[in-house]
């Protein structure tokens, strides 16, 4: 388990970067917001996997975005910035 929210906290990490470079988000420490986001994204995951939702699944995950983004020093109000080329981190396939 350690592992998998390991390599989630690793691919937050140039995200996080990304939007800190374009002005997007302010955080306090890059690294360690990227560990609190995997820890509490996998808390509200086990919470909701074992109970009943009061709520629908796309609530929940834009309720739980809007709360990361904020701690993220980050706004609901501010434009996105536009999205790399699909995949272009990713290796490539032959």
């Amino acid at each position: 388990m350690i592992e998998a929210n390991r390599r989630f906290t690793d691919l937050l990490i140039p995200e996080i970067t990304e939007a800190v470079e374009a002005g997007q988000l302010s955080p306090s420490d890059v690294e360690s917001d990227a560990w609190y986001v995997t820890e509490l994204v996998m808390a509200t995951f086990h919470h909701y996997a074992f109970a009943t939702k009061d709520v629908p699944a796309e609530q929940l995950a834009e309720s739980l975005w809007h709360f990361c983004l904020a701690a993220l020093g980050g706004s609901a109000n501010r434009p996105r910035p536009s999205r790399r080329a699909s995949g272009s981190r990713r290796k490539k396939s032959s």
